[in-house]
């Protein structure tokens, strides 16, 4: 599992010297659950002629974090 990263940094009306900002991040993980759970078994009801298919999409979401550094 590898992280890339790309910080942004807001323009300033003065310079000062850098002071350590905190770094916000949001990510998401495809195909792959970070509470380890997994959908054994799916089942597909259709009542018209419809050819369903069936698949599960797995999605780790972060939520808003923030590291000091």
């Amino acid at each position: 599992l590898a992280l890339t990263a790309v910080v942004d940094l807001a323009p300033m009306t003065k310079p000062t010297p850098w002071s350590r900002p905190p770094i916000g991040l949001d990510f998401q993980v495809l195909m792959f659950t970070a509470s380890g759970l997994l959908v054994r078994f799916l089942k597909v009801f259709e009542k018209s002629n419809y050819q369903s298919v069936k698949w599960v999409r797995y999605l780790t979401k972060a939520g808003s974090y923030e590291i000091r550094i």
